[in-house]
């Protein structure tokens, strides 16, 4: 990795976006009966299996976590906490590359059910086809006032 791609990485790692703060409080939200996702706070029971059965729920969402802030960053114009009014000021010329959104709350939903059933890099590539594909077109369902539902 090139000296570059290392400050880019590492700019993206320590940059704090405007949905970072939405995803975290989504985790716990995210099926939370579901057994991957569950971490129990009865902390009377210390037995071994509870511990691992813990581990394994943090683990998942670690990387629920990581697919979803990592979604957000994939889109082409997605914008750092710090911008949020240049954001705004992007949206209110109807510029159509402002719609990028990165994360907003449902997502988590879509991203955790692929992420029960593959791993992290497949789970995190079926929901950048989902949401973005033409066919399946489901980005349209999380953006502002989410215009491909007739209301």
């Amino acid at each position: 990795m090139s000296e570059e791609d290392k400050k880019k990485l590492h700019n993206f790692i320590s940059t704090n976006y405007k949905w970072d703060n939405v995803i975290k409080e989504d985790l716990t939200r995210t099926y939370p009966n579901h057994i991957m996702f569950d971490i129990q706070k009865d902390q009377k029971d210390t037995t071994s299996n509870q511990i691992i059965t813990n581990a394994k729920a943090q683990r998942t969402l670690d990387a629920l976590q990581r697919i979803l802030r990592c979604y957000g960053l994939s889109n082409v114009k997605a914008l750092p906490l710090q911008d949020e009014d240049n954001a705004k000021k992007e949206n209110s010329s109807g510029n159509k590359a402002a719609a990028c959104f990165g994360y907003t709350q449902g997502m988590n939903f879509i991203a955790g059910m692929f992420l029960s059933y593959m791993p992290e890099e497949r789970a995190f590539y079926m929901l950048k086809t989902v949401m973005e594909s033409p066919h399946y077109n489901m980005q349209g369902l999380f953006t502002d006032k989410t215009p491909i539902i007739p209301l």
